[in-house]
């Protein structure tokens, strides 16, 4: 599998679990900063985290990539 798919996993992961949101107020990131820096609406940021929709595309891996380095950070990786 590639990095991306192992990353979209994880994402879809995340959000089925509720951990994409945990991993995100751990961080002390509003979902409108987050959504800034993945260049998407803050509204679609919570409709990922409440189970409403799911990120597609680029929009995905830029969430993914963003979570996995503030998961990283958190553990001190």
């Amino acid at each position: 599998m590639s990095s991306a798919t192992d990353e979209l996993l994880d994402l879809h992961d995340w959000l089925r679990t509720g951990e994409a949101r945990r991993i995100r107020e751990r961080a002390r990131l509003s979902a409108a900063a987050l959504a800034r820096d993945i260049d998407v609406t803050p509204g679609a940021v919570n409709k990922w985290e409440l189970g409403l929709r799911l990120p597609q595309g680029a929009n995905a891996l830029r969430y993914a990539r963003l979570l996995r380095r503030l998961a990283a950070r958190e553990s001190g990786s």
